[in-house]
């Protein structure tokens, strides 16, 4: 592609506007699911997103601190 490197300040801008985005979406399927389990006793899909959707961030969350923390440990060594 034909992207140019981005600048630490883009690189921050990018990080806060994907964790408003992801944050605004957990929100809203969060108020989907509780609409339809009142209406239907169920929790339907939304809910299951939802929850997929938070594992894999603090999933990756976890992996990514632990990949900094050992790259760190090696070149202290």
């Amino acid at each position: 592609m034909f992207f140019r490197k981005m600048t630490e300040e883009e690189k921050r801008n990018s990080t806060k506007a994907s964790g408003t985005a992801f944050s605004i979406l957990l929100i809203v399927l969060l108020g989907h699911s509780v609409y339809t389990y009142v209406q239907t006793s169920e929790t339907g899909a939304s809910f299951i997103i939802m929850l997929v959707g938070v594992a894999v961030y603090f999933g990756s969350d976890f992996l990514y601190n632990m990949r900094s923390k050992w790259r760190d440990r090696g070149e202290k060594e």
